[in-house]
């Protein structure tokens, strides 16, 4: 019986998915703070800022800054692995993801705010129609930037990107465009990231 347990326990470890290193990282807190050792083992990764603060993360070989105006939500990518020492400032509460991207099966997608997606094939061309728009404002007046980024892995494992929009909106003013994907030569992993103002809504469509 014990070996048999022992064979039904092997048999189950075999066949188990393997572990993965696409544990997200959760950080939450009020105010300006420093948070040291916050390790990022696995990139591309989506880092999502929620709350009136700037995050600059330290300890790589470079410096990343997110939601540096101070909005009160931000999304971007991460392409470097390593263990980092987070400043947050600010005023308020706020909550910190930082999620490894996953796999995926469309390049379409719609929101609202700044946007990072997982992955997607991309083996041919296609056409997408991309459109956005930037609600009215009754008092003040309100402006925003639009960046859509077609990010992937060239073929040196580094992370490259092309930009394919890149406006600027006022309030009530909607935007819209054709944009054409094309596969680069030996890249993987493609995913967007989209850098807009929290209340602009946008959509990403095939064109049929």
């Amino acid at each position: 019986m014990q070996k048999l347990l022992s064979l039904s326990l092997a048999l189950a470890l075999l066949c188990a998915p393997a572990l993965s290193l696409a544990v997200p990282v959760t950080l939450s807190g009020s105010g300006t703070d420093i948070l040291s050792g916050v390790a990022v083992p696995q990139v591309p990764a989506r880092v999502t800022v929620i709350g009136n603060v700037s995050l600059t993360l330290t300890g790589g070989k470079y410096e990343y800054d997110f939601n540096s105006d101070k909005a009160a939500s931000a999304c971007a990518p991460l392409t470097e692995a390593a263990t980092y020492d987070a400043l947050v400032e600010g005023d308020g509460p706020w909550t910190i993801a930082i999620d490894p991207l996953a796999q995926g099966e469309t390049v379409a997608f719609e929101g609202t705010g700044p946007f990072v997606s997982d992955f997607f094939p991309l083996d041919a061309p296609h056409i997408i129609t991309f459109s956005c728009t930037l609600p009215d404002v009754k008092d003040g007046f309100a402006l925003s930037n639009v960046f859509l980024d077609l990010n992937y892995t060239n073929h040196w494992a580094s992370a490259s990107s092309n930009s394919l929009a890149n406006e600027m909106l006022s309030g009530g003013q909607s935007y819209t465009a054709d944009l054409i994907l094309k596969p680069e030569d030996g890249a993987s992993n493609y995913y967007w990231s989209l850098a807009v103002d929290p209340t602009v809504t946008w959509s990403i469509v095939l064109k049929k």
